[in-house]
């Protein structure tokens, strides 16, 4: 019997079931550890084991379905690379917006602080009457502390052409990366 050809629509049918229902599998698996503990007389966890089991049978074969792909998979170097230099530009530039607003909440505070000053209010007036500043700068501290560390990954992720592929854990590009339990 011949085998079914695959299009895109199987190919993103199987794609999408593996990425979203791994972690459904893993947050089971926490369920009937805290279950097995709770309620040992009950057959609730037998049904969650049951209903587990048919998930990752599930995932084999969608991912049998991923693996009889003939062209390399996701995961290369060749297809992570643009994407990681794409993400690179884009996170530069994100840098260089927050690093922008910062610089302008500044000159903001600075030019509101003369201008009081200017009408006569001192210093401890004026930091009664304007809003801290942090609370200004924190959106954007907050984000530059989560942007910079993920650049540096990605760029030495390219510039060790893409093949070491823990530089992209805990970056927007770590999907692209078949998952251990995934890959063969």
């Amino acid at each position: 019997m011949k085998e079914k050809t695959l299009d895109r629509n199987d190919l993103n049918v199987a794609q999408r079931f593996v990425c979203h229902i791994g972690p459904v599998i893993s947050a089971l698996k926490g369920i009937t550890e805290e279950l097995e503990l709770d309620f040992d007389d009950d057959d609730s966890t037998l049904k969650i084991n049951e209903f587990q089991k048919w998930l990752e049978s599930e995932v084999e074969r969608h991912q049998s379905t991923l693996d009889r792909v003939p062209s390399p998979g996701i995961g290369q170097p060749h297809d992570l690379i643009p994407a990681a230099v794409a993400r690179v530009e884009k996170l530069k530039n994100e840098i260089f917006l927050h690093d922008w607003a910062v610089e302008n909440l500044a000159k903001i505070h600075c030019t509101n602080v003369e201008l009081l000053m200017h009408k006569g209010f001192s210093l401890f007036e004026i930091n009664g009457i304007l809003p801290d500043e942090g609370i200004h700068y924190t959106p954007h501290f907050d984000e530059l502390r989560v942007l910079k560390p993920e650049l540096e990954k990605i760029e030495a992720f390219i510039a060790g052409d893409g093949e070491d592929f823990s530089l992209l854990d805990g970056t927007k590009l770590a999907c692209f990366v078949q998952a251990p339990e995934f890959a063969e």
